[in-house]
């Protein structure tokens, strides 16, 4: 049995290899982001904003290898994963090149539904794909099959899959919380399963669990919730596949659902990193539930480079049956301390004066980028000739476009 003292020491050990033992002053200073300000009077940005030039990467298209609605990527320094509807996980080189399948889609021991979340190891070249509540497969970043684990967190609820792994270690976040004692973020060692460590609620908010109460149900999109009615003013929404953590420059954040508050997650306590300053535009941890705050924002996923903080938020959060969500994207400049709002979930694409963009995620280089379809590429490119972009048919695969900065 291994002792109080070890077991104390390998947990910390693997705590700090997701590194977020020793944040510096720029990941604990608590600034000000003034969201709400920028939302007062919100004024038009292009690409620019983000990087200074586009690299167009179309990616390799065969009978086998088809990308399917809504991709979700992660890219590093020499690859380009994409999960997606429907279709297994593909593997592709920088350049868009085809290198492997990972997986495929079924209930088999190395299978998994599509758009499965997953996320890559960079240590150990492993990639981790999302199978269920409790079990992440494991391969190898050529395709071969490493087993599978289960998580062994006993209340642990882990539905929508927002992780991250690095080093053999895995924090998951849960979004549901059956009570105030529930832990919410778990440490779990990348090659057993087993719990390490856990981070308690900050916060816990009841909400209605009487299934034969509800009066109506309402899925929506951008992003995925489900709206629940159960009269009274009673509602509930549960937001699907929004990604609370992530990683930059070595060390991890979080920003939970409804919280103004962007936190350094080092070792097994939150550190204020930022305080996003909504002003009217808050929308009060109590209301969450409350259809008449649809002024208010709602905060969606975030991405961040050295630079900059990338955002998007919508109002209108319980649209009524004949409206629609108010989307907006935004960024916070690190340097100047300024943050500026647009109306709009996609971007102008002032650099090359080619299509607009809707940003998607961030490499771990730190660029932006996001997904060109092939249909409008082939409408379009004769406003701007490119040689990546000559010999896309409409039916190929999307193309992928980095936002990045000229290191010249």
């Amino acid at each position: 049995m291994i002792s109080k003292l070890k077991a104390g020491i390998i947990a910390g050990t693997l705590i700090c290899a997701l590194g977020a033992c020793s944040p510096s002053t720029e990941h604990t200073s608590n600034s000000v982001i003034p969201i709400g300000k920028a939302l007062d009077a919100p004024t038009e940005f292009g690409l620019s904003a983000l990087g200074d030039e586009l690299t167009y990467i179309p990616l390799e298209t065969s009978d086998s290898v088809l990308i399917g609605n809504n991709p979700i990527a992660l890219v590093g320094k020499d690859y380009i994963v994409v999960s997606s509807a429907n279709q297994p996980i593909f593997v592709f080189d920088k350049n868009g090149k085809f290198l492997n399948q990972i997986g495929r889609i079924g209930e088999g021991p190395d299978e998994y539904q599509g758009n499965a979340p997953m996320q890559v190891d960079d240590e150990k070249k492993i990639i981790y794909v999302y199978r269920g509540a409790d079990k992440l497969l494991r391969f190898q970043t050529d395709g071969s099959f490493l087993g599978s684990i289960t998580l062994q967190a006993e209340h642990m609820n882990v539905p929508y899959g927002d992780f991250i792994v690095n080093n053999d270690t895995v924090l998951m976040h849960q979004h549901l919380r059956s009570s105030p004692t529930t832990p919410y973020l778990g440490y779990f060692d990348g090659r057993s399963g087993q719990l390490i460590d856990t981070i308690p609620s900050l916060l816990y908010v009841s909400f209605p669990t009487d299934v034969a109460g509800i009066q109506s149900m309402r899925v929506m999109t951008n992003p995925s919730t489900i709206l629940i009615d159960y009269g009274g003013g009673k509602q509930l929404v549960l937001t699907l596949q929004n990604h609370s953590i992530w990683a930059y420059n070595g060390h991890r954040y979080l920003k939970e659902e409804y919280i103004d508050t962007i936190f350094t997650i080092q070792g097994t306590q939150l550190i204020p990193r930022y305080t996003l300053d909504l002003g009217a535009y808050t929308y009060p941890l109590e209301e969450r539930n409350n259809g008449d705050y649809n002024t208010r924002a709602y905060m969606d996923p975030m991405y961040e480079n050295e630079a900059t903080i990338f955002f998007r938020l919508h109002t209108n959060h319980f649209p009524k049956p004949s409206a629609e969500r108010v989307h907006y994207s935004g960024y916070y400049d690190k340097s100047s301390g300024e943050a500026q709002v647009m109306k709009g979930d996609t971007i102008s694409d002032d650099i090359n004066r080619f299509l607009p963009l809707r940003i998607q995620g961030v490499s771990t280089e730190g660029e932006f980028f996001g997904w060109l379809q092939a249909f409008d590429v082939v409408e379009r490119r004769k406003e701007m000739p490119h040689p990546a972009l000559a010999k896309i048919d409409e039916e190929d695969n999307p193309v992928l476009v980095i936002v990045g900065r000229n290191k010249k």
